[in-house]
């Protein structure tokens, strides 16, 4: 029969391996305990047949209707985006921050002094 141990029990083998103690079980069935520990953290160890990563945080669909034009220019924004799917669009556009108007305007005037000062140099040449 084989035995069994302990979540507590493996850390504590996992322990006195990294601290260079002696261990009396079989060094490579540490091994494999600690690099699952290392990999899944306190997911490790969770019992056979259950899932060592955490269950990803359910979603809550949110209905909204739109014009066929509406949908027809969401759809191209989606498309030309690098976004996945029209929910990761949509989480962007929700939830991530935008430039203020005036970070833009100052970028533009930037560029544009850039470009000025380009251009006289290839004037000049």
């Amino acid at each position: 029969m084989r035995r069994r141990f302990s979540k507590e029990e493996k850390l504590a083998a996992i322990q006195r391996l990294e601290n260079g103690e002696p261990i009396k079980l079989n060094p490579e069935m540490v091994r494999r305990w600690r690099v699952e520990w290392h990999k899944y953290g306190a997911n490790a160890f969770s019992g056979y047949g259950n899932p060592r990563r955490p269950t990803p945080p359910k979603t809550e669909p949110v209905v909204f209707r739109l014009k066929p034009a509406e949908y027809d220019r969401l759809l191209a924004s989606v498309r030309s985006s690098d976004a996945g799917s029209l929910s990761e669009f949509a989480r962007r556009h929700l939830f991530e921050p935008h430039p203020e108007p005036r970070q833009i305007e100052q970028k533009i005037a930037e560029l544009t002094r850039v470009v000025k000062h380009l251009t006289r140099i290839l004037a000049k040449t």
